[in-house]
């Protein structure tokens, strides 16, 4: 998600040689050299200038509310989200301050937090980026009706936008509707071909759909925009299950170099390792996919599988009920365990 950040478009009539060499200066002053430094794209320039402004005058909101803008794009998201709360505890009808803040807690996991700011700010004012994000706030808490209400809200307002499309698609997706949602994200790609996010999950409804040769392409376009875990461990599930098993250890290492809890990575090189008949590894790499994701059904099968060929049948029956209570319809596990 892209954070919208609002530089405040003041002119500036202001000496940086006056300011420089000045004594005695002012939180005023500092706050004028802070937007001067804004304006000019300096963001650690400015956020020095809004600090010292901050330390003789810590009730100065616009220095809070920029000091923020410049903690963002200084990537101190933490810093920003600091200042907001300072500022929002003086002034807690700021609307932008409160969509901002919003904005940071969607990105940082906070959703129930970033659906409360944007409620505020949409209680005041009919914000189209507001309903927006609370939508994919309610999208990640599961909340499905009320996501779709408020994306329901913003197809009235606008009916072409990338990212209300793309969000579309995540809902049908969430919803079980592949085909929905594939249509949903191609038209986010028509007018945002550049979103990795919505290459990945493409790529995900072609594997599901077995169109293998098309889940390769949108992974590998989704990669070439943004070096995820979740995308090179999902192009290395497609390399296994078209035996390239080279290319699939390589992105699942990959997968792994960036983050070492992605369970999809370890089940790539469990399958790569069962299917070579190393029956150990794969459990030991099953067994790193379940630590790091305990509903991992396919993990469970094959690390039953895996013990059953090393006579591990106490340990691969646990394994089987194990994934048949997280899918009830897998026919593989239920003829395992019956044979059992």
């Amino acid at each position: 998600m892209n954070t919208l950040l609002k530089v405040c478009p003041i002119p500036i009539f202001f000496s940086f040689s006056v300011y420089l060499a000045g004594q005695n200066k002012t939180a005023e002053d500092h706050l004028h050299a802070g937007r001067a430094w804004q304006v000019s794209g300096s963001w650690q320039s400015a956020f020095n200038a809004y600090s010292d402004a901050i330390t003789m005058k810590p009730t100065l909101a616009e220095a809070l509310y920029n000091r923020a803008v410049c903690a963002v794009n200084l990537d101190k998201q933490h810093v920003a989200l600091l200042d907001l709360n300072d500022l929002l505890r003086l002034s807690p009808n700021d609307m932008v301050a409160l969509d901002l803040r919003g904005t940071l807690l969607l990105e940082k996991g906070r959703y129930q937090q970033a659906v409360d700011d944007f409620t505020k700010v949409i209680e005041n004012q009919k914000s189209f980026n507001a309903y927006l994000n609370r939508a994919i706030g309610y999208l990640r808490l599961s909340q499905l009706s009320e996501c779709f209400d408020d994306l329901t809200v913003c197809k009235t307002m606008e009916t072409n936008h990338p990212t209300l499309n793309a969000a579309f698609g995540d809902y049908f997706l969430q919803k079980g509707d592949e085909q929905m949602a594939m249509s949903c994200y191609e038209k986010s790609l028509a007018l945002e071909p550049k979103n990795a996010s919505v290459l990945n999950n493409c790529g995900t409804i072609a594997a599901n759909q077995e169109d293998f040769a098309k889940a390769v392409e949108y992974f590998q376009s989704a990669l070439s925009l943004a070096q995820e875990s979740g995308t090179y461990a999902n192009l290395a599930l497609i390399q296994v299950k078209l035996k390239n098993y080279e290319g699939a250890s390589a992105n699942a290492l990959k997968a792994l170099e960036i983050d070492l809890s992605e369970p999809s990575a370890n089940y790539a090189q469990a399958v790569i390792s069962f299917d070579n008949g190393n029956n150990q590894e794969a459990v030991d790499y099953c067994t790193q996919a379940i630590r790091n994701d305990e509903n991992y059904a396919a993990a469970y099968l094959l690390r039953a599988k895996a013990q059953m060929n090393l006579d591990e049948r106490l340990s691969a029956k646990a394994d089987l009920k194990k994934a048949l209570q997280l899918q009830p319809s897998n026919q593989e596990a239920a003829t395992l365990l019956s044979n059992e």
